[in-house]
């Protein structure tokens, strides 16, 4: 009885907080969650939780029962963390959420996908019809497929197999279509760590090196089409710097986390272009530099851009401006002091902290 009641109480503040998400899969992901929570409850209660979270690991197909009872497809950490130690963090749920409707609340027709039939069934087919389904998953990521989000699965899964016996081919072969798909994107996106692939360490630890070598490849590529854009954009006539203006807007995570501002130009190119600008393009120009270096946002990849901002900045202190009319000159004045700032504050601030 008074396990129950704890477990009243847990599910209670979670329906709390998971009511507020909007989002697709809520009434899935509580019943899900309505299920999971009871059985971690009964097992915390009777001391058989285990907890085997790692690192950033925040869900997972994993046993979590020292007797295994229940048996779980699907592990949640947060709820593992609230019924122990009555944690919780509601940024967390909501991203759990993300992750359970993009991952497992599926249309039909991605339910029939040969990964996710594998997945679910492995452990009772004969090799024949395992590798059919692997010859079938190797076909659908050649065409692109499977979301991005399913390869921090599929790579754990393949090693699995591996290990068990069956060929290398299908996960070498696995990683060249990844690294060939994720070529191909447009943004950049991290492939997380906070899927937990398994008890083994060894295939954790492998699991571990392929996703950041995947990840280091969307980096490489995303920093190659930032600087492709951004010429094309900075190459356009009047107006070009409005336009960067709205592509900053739009990319300061990236900008911040991983492909860098100022080191995607070349400079010589831009002090040429900004004094050849009118006006308007000097101001909107100025708005970039204060969105992009912004100390509310993490410091990282532009911190090392000092040798950039010195050389723009003194580029344009060394133009000729007699023929400029006033507003230009005063606008120049305004990026030169916006300059000196980042430099002053900005990467300053960054050194005082390191």
């Amino acid at each position: 009885m008074r396990t129950f009641q704890f477990f009243l109480s847990k599910i209670e503040y979670l329906y709390n907080i998971i009511i507020e998400i909007e989002n697709q899969a809520q009434a899935a992901f509580f019943n899900y969650i309505l299920h999971y929570c009871f059985e971690i409850c009964v097992n915390h209660r009777a001391g058989n939780l285990l907890y085997c979270w790692e690192r950033n690991q925040e869900y997972g197909n994993i046993k979590f029962s020292k007797l295994d009872i229940f048996g779980s497809s699907l592990a949640f950490r947060f709820v593992d963390d609230f019924v122990v130690d009555s944690i919780l963090d509601s940024k967390r749920v909501q991203r759990m959420m993300e992750v359970y409707e993009a991952e497992f609340f599926l249309s039909k027709s991605e339910y029939e996908m040969p990964f996710r039939k594998l997945e679910s069934s492995w452990y009772i087919l004969q090799d024949r019809e395992i590798e059919k389904y692997l010859e079938e998953t190797l076909d659908g990521l050649s065409k692109n497929e499977y979301k991005i989000v399913e390869y921090a699965r599929m790579i754990p899964f393949m090693l699995q197999l591996e290990k068990i016996g069956f060929s290398s081919h299908y996960l070498e072969q696995s990683i060249n279509y990844m690294k060939a798909n994720l070529k191909s994107i447009g943004r950049c996106m991290a492939i997380d760590d906070l899927y937990h692939p398994g008890e083994d360490d060894r295939i954790n630890q492998r699991a571990r090196e392929i996703l950041d070598e995947l990840n280091l490849v969307m980096q490489e590529t995303s920093k190659e089409n930032v600087t492709d854009t951004i010429a094309e954009i900075i190459n356009e006539n009047d107006g070009w710097a409005g336009k960067l203006l709205d592509y900053v807007q739009r990319n300061k995570q990236d900008i911040h986390r991983n492909s860098g501002f100022l080191v995607r130009l070349d400079i010589d190119y831009l002090i040429s272009k900004v004094r050849e600008s009118v006006a308007k393009d000097i101001y909107d120009f100025r708005s970039c530099i204060f969105r992009v270096y912004d100390n509310q946002f993490m410091h990282g990849v532009l911190d090392q851009e000092r040798a950039e901002v010195e050389k723009l900045l003194q580029g344009i202190m060394n133009c000729n401006q007699n023929d400029y009319d006033k507003i230009k000159c005063m606008q120049l004045d305004w990026l030169t002091e916006a300059l000196n700032k980042v430099l002053s504050q900005y990467m300053s601030s960054q050194q005082q902290s390191v």
